[in-house]
């Protein structure tokens, strides 16, 4: 937000922008965010498909289940630019389509 601030005073000499304000506002809005999110914020990040046993499939495909606290926007599988992020919920995610080499001949 500071470096918005910064540019939108830098863009134009005729008025001043107090950031002091706008710094303070935010600071007072954290709290009663961080309440109305609730619970959600301090969610562990789990993958709940499997259980946390080791998964095997014969497929070639690989779709996982789980859950991330709310300040959790994205979420990348390394190497699988192809896997796609569904939130289900406000804390529950589904990641679909991680395509899985082969392991045999």
């Amino acid at each position: 937000m500071n470096a918005w601030l910064v540019a939108e005073e830098n863009s134009s000499t005729l008025y001043r922008i107090d950031s002091g304000f706008y710094q303070n506002w935010f600071s007072s809005r954290n709290r009663p965010a961080r309440t109305e999110i609730g619970g959600n914020l301090n969610i562990a990040f789990n993958i709940s498909t499997g259980g946390g046993n080791t998964i095997t499939t014969n497929s070639d495909q690989l779709t996982l289940d789980g859950s991330a606290p709310t300040d959790v926007f994205d979420i990348v599988v390394e190497g699988h630019p192809e896997a796609s992020v569904e939130w289900t919920t406000d804390s529950r995610f589904r990641i679909s389509g991680i395509r899985l080499a082969s392991n045999g001949p």
